[in-house]
């Protein structure tokens, strides 16, 4: 039998930043965040004391230790009993987490729902594994629960079943948008009435600049079939690989089954160790700290280069602006001139799995100094208003 070929989805993205070029493209932390000093400590008391068990193999689903101190400290539940260390798996961050549950649940050919825009490689990582992958329609208020009700209905007409829904409540790549907590209600009812699994994925959901992040769909579902996926990569480094799965028992297990393997023994150990520190939290709440003074300063930068046909909305969290240019331009030809003038900014069109061509950029402020935000966002400014003639 001829197979068809598929055209694997391949985002324009450049991970090869030239010296010279300010990075706005990227959702890489700030290094000045990385706790080199404590997790250090961490690791140098974990080879003294427990040299044969930090070097060894761990159990599949990930080191125990790590597994208790996140059931213990990551959520602080309102609506759900308190999480046990076998409903948490360790990952090599998002990454695996997304690949897992699509192992898990994901044929290819089956229909995957997303928000309309989402996470770049959240797209490429389903359709690698050969999912359909539809974009629901995306507000201010994160996914429409109405949007999602009329998808889900018109694809049970053509009897497909969606195998999973991924979201992106709290401060949303690339939006930067948070879903407010009717609109998390909503969906979980619409999603609970048509029996489809959620993956949510929060990497931002610690970054916040005035008031935490609400309730997560996971802590308010009632039905078992929220998967949420979290990372240490903004609050201690992606260096580490390690992020977790929190999902009921009978999942977490079956997906333990597919991983086979756990993560970095050590490194679990050490963060295991670093997280029952106060410098933990010491550092997140620095961290926070900086990211706001970033943001403010890409704000700024914003309201005094931008012309007036350009919009953006405030972000309270997380990394990432989603700027809408004006009518007629065309966002892959702005960053092509941008990136001539050593500016490095993300196509909007990259974050549709249909790669919607959308007048949108999304502009990070995790990376580069206030200073370099406000020069980079006043040479993209003048590419803006230069097209705009």
């Amino acid at each position: 039998m001829k197979r068809t070929a598929q055209r694997v989805y391949a985002p324009s993205i450049m991970y090869s930043t030239p010296a010279d070029a300010i990075s706005l493209h990227l959702g890489y932390p700030d290094a000045c965040t990385f706790p080199s000093v404590s997790l250090k400590a961490a690791l140098d008391a974990e080879l003294e004391e427990f040299p044969q068990l930090a070097l060894q193999y761990c159990e599949e689903s990930g080191d125990a230790g790590l597994r208790e101190e996140l059931a213990r400290t990551s959520l602080e539940f309102r609506h759900r009993e308190p999480l046990r260390a076998s409903e948490v798996l360790i990952t090599q961050g998002t990454t695996e987490a997304i690949a897992l549950i699509c192992q898990s649940l994901v044929a290819p050919g089956d229909t995957v729902l997303v928000e309309r825009p989402t996470y770049v490689w959240g797209i490429r990582m389903f359709k690698l594994f050969g999912a359909r992958v539809i974009g629901v329609t995306t507000t201010r208020d994160g996914m429409s629960a109405a949007a999602l009700a009329d998808t889900l209905k018109r694809l049970r007409r053509k009897r497909v079943r969606p195998r999973l829904l991924y979201v992106m409540p709290d401060f949303q790549n690339p939006t930067g948008h948070s879903m407010p907590l009717d609109a998390r209600i909503e969906l979980l009812q619409v999603a609970a009435a048509y029996d489809i699994t959620i993956l949510e994925d929060s990497p931002y959901r610690d970054i916040y600049f005035q008031s935490a992040a609400g309730s997560s769909l996971f802590e308010l579902d009632r039905t078992g079939a929220v998967a949420l996926a979290q990372t240490f990569s903004k609050t201690i480094g992606p260096g580490i690989r390690l992020g977790w799965i929190a999902w009921n028992t009978t999942q977490i297990d079956r997906l333990a089954k597919i991983k086979q393997t756990g993560a970095c023994t050590l490194m679990s150990r050490a963060v295991a160790r670093y997280l029952r520190t106060k410098a933990f939290s010491a550092a997140v709440t620095r961290a926070r700290t900086l990211y706001r003074e970033k943001r403010d300063a890409m704000e700024a930068a914003l309201v005094a280069e931008m012309p007036e046909s350009v919009s953006w909305d405030r972000p309270e969290g997380g990394f990432y602006y989603w700027l809408r240019l004006p009518r007629g331009l065309v966002a892959s030809v702005v960053c092509s001139i941008a990136a001539e003038r050593k500016v490095l900014v993300l196509d909007g069109s990259d974050c549709f799995p249909d790669r919607y061509r959308i007048a949108a950029l999304r502009l990070s402020f995790s990376y580069e100094s206030p200073e370099r935000i406000a020069t980079g966002v006043a040479r993209l400014a003048e590419v803006i208003r230069m097209l705009s003639r």
